[in-house]
């Protein structure tokens, strides 16, 4: 008979947040990957509305514009490093 040990460890604060950033990276950039095929023309107040949605935000226009144009940059960046990779 074999006995397993299980390890259980705790994951420090900053590791934690480390983990959901980069979650949240992957989650947004699938979501705009699907957005851009589907749409003729992109909306950075839309992305910021999921940005509101997802984080319980109450922003302006002019914020849902503002980080949504970021996190479209980003994912354009990340876009054309792919590119160099293949």
């Amino acid at each position: 008979i074999y006995q397993h040990k299980i390890c259980v460890f705790t994951l420090s604060s900053n590791i934690r947040k480390i983990l959901f950033i980069v979650f949240c990276k992957i989650y947004f950039i699938i979501y705009i990957d699907e957005y851009v095929k589907e749409s003729n023309e992109v909306d950075y107040i839309k992305i910021g509305d999921l940005l509101e949605e997802t984080f319980d935000k109450s922003w302006s226009d002019a914020s849902k514009k503002r980080y949504g144009g970021a996190l479209y940059r980003w994912y354009k960046w990340l876009k054309e490093q792919e590119k160099i990779v293949e």
